[in-house]
């Protein structure tokens, strides 16, 4: 067992919808553990500040304090103790901790638990079960990720066997800004999932999920009143995942095939075809955050 910890800023406990991955770990439970990694100076957030969830995140990795030490053997109670399926380690740039990081990974996924990170730096590739890959190129000048970059990192993380799935941040819709994420990251299989600020009545939401998802099966916008968060099968077109916000409502597979056509759909790791009331009321619809002094104990 890795005798590495980490500065713990935040730690909560959600559903993997909340993450948001939809392709893994599908009805299922995660404990989300935001990480203090400090990062070379000149890392803005500014103009993605409309997007209050994901920049409060990286900015308590980024700016927050370590509030709790915590090692894989801590890591691995606490999952344990809130039944989690999974653990997702989070922060912008985790690259900054090194092999120890990986060595933390290894000893929770030792233990059955399936293991991701959420970041926003393609610095490092760690071999993990998913990653949630944020990119601020459409709100943040200052933080720009080109497209050869990206189409790199998926490869190699498709290469050892990582599922992916990427979220850009847009204020509205514009098709154009967004097919060069799309494109590439379709040539690799991977989900897109675009977050949008503005819904101009529904029609602009409606055409770009319908331009991106010609080029990539698996879009997924998320923006008020106007969500496009389902699953059809590329092949036939049946819906196969229902979501309401970061609850799964509905799957609909055989044997991990469109229940119609038998066409086999990228989904790993299904915990349940619903989320549970149970998980639902724990992790207040999504993901409920905790101060990890209160809740980490050793």
């Amino acid at each position: 067992m890795s005798l590495t910890e980490v500065g713990v800023a935040g730690i909560g406990f959600g559903t993997a919808e909340s993450i948001p991955i939809f392709h893994v770990l599908s009805g299922g439970s995660v404990v989300r553990v935001i990480i203090n990694a400090q990062v070379q100076p000149g890392v803005d957030l500014e103009g993605c500040d409309d997007f209050n969830d994901i920049v409060e995140l990286y900015t308590a990795s980024i700016e927050g304090q370590t509030l709790k030490n915590a090692d894989s053997n801590s890591l691995i109670r606490i999952a344990k103790q809130w039944h989690a399926n999974g653990v997702s380690l989070e922060g912008f740039d985790l690259s900054v901790l090194g092999d120890g990081l990986q060595d933390i990974i290894d000893d929770l996924r030792l233990q059955g638990l399936k293991v991701g990170i959420k970041t926003a730096s393609l610095k490092h590739v760690y071999d993990v079960d998913f990653v949630s890959l944020d990119l601020f190129n459409h709100c943040s000048k200052g933080i720009e990720v080109s497209g050869l970059e990206l189409d790199k990192y998926l490869g190699q993380a498709q290469r050892q066997g990582s599922w992916v799935e990427v979220s850009v941040y847009m204020r509205r819709a514009v098709p154009e800004e967004v097919i060069g994420e799309a494109s590439i990251t379709g040539s690799h299989g991977f989900p897109l999932h675009v977050h949008l600020i503005e819904h101009g009545g529904g029609g602009p939401v409606r055409e770009l999920y319908s331009r991106l998802r010609s080029i990539n099966p698996f879009v997924y916008i998320h923006v008020d009143l106007y969500d496009e968060l389902n699953t059809y099968c590329p092949r036939c077109g049946s819906p196969i995942a229902y979501r309401d916000g970061a609850a799964l409502k509905l799957l609909e597979l055989n044997d991990d095939a469109c229940w119609k056509c038998g066409y086999r759909l990228p989904f790993r790791y299904i915990i349940s075809k619903k989320t549970s009331r149970q998980l639902l009321a724990l992790s207040g619809g999504g993901v409920r955050w905790y101060d990890p002094r209160a809740v980490m104990l050793a």
